[in-house]
């Protein structure tokens, strides 16, 4: 999911012991939405990431707070709060279903050209109800796509980052 909605390097791990700059931190900090995610706020600062080999050990005492559940709203926050694209794929699943749509509307009257003796009203019926559906399913998807962009906006995203002011002399 990092990999494809945010832009993750394949090779990179994103875990929580992590070291970083003080500018990512202050970005960090800085981030005032409801739903913080550390991995999907720090690719969105900066993308000069690498791995660090550190010796994992077993837990010593108790278990972890993370339940199944938890996880699952955890993931399902980083797929959610910092990009786009399944609303972008919202859109396409609509224009591809009103196209095919389309196709089997014009597949449906060709049928009913060849063998009238089809059952009546089932071609007009079928064909109104796959292209009217399709049409629908994409505009949901602009209508997605615009809360993407309002999103985005409230989100305060930045475009770039300032690593660092450096100052001429006068």
């Amino acid at each position: 999911m990092a990999n494809i909605l945010l832009g993750k390097p394949k090779s990179l791990r994103l875990n929580s012991f992590f070291v970083v700059r003080k500018y990512v931190i202050d970005e960090l900090l800085s981030y005032k939405g409801p739903y913080p995610n550390i991995g999907g706020l720090v690719l969105r600062i900066t993308k000069n990431i690498t791995n660090a080999r550190i010796e994992h050990q077993e837990r010593i005492i108790g278990k972890s707070g993370y339940t199944f559940g938890k996880l699952l709203a955890l993931w399902l926050n980083g797929f959610t709060a910092f990009s786009v694209k399944p609303l972008r794929m919202a859109s396409l699943l609509g224009f591809c279903i009103s196209f095919m749509g389309f196709m089997y509307s014009i597949y449906l009257i060709v049928k009913k050209i060849i063998n009238p003796s089809m059952v009546l009203g089932y071609t007009s019926m079928m064909a109104a109800i796959l292209f009217v559906g399709g049409v629908l399913m994409l505009l949901l998807g602009l209508i997605g796509e615009y809360i993407g962009r309002i999103y985005i906006t409230i989100n305060n995203a930045p475009q770039y980052v300032i690593k660092e002011i450096v100052r001429g002399e006068s």
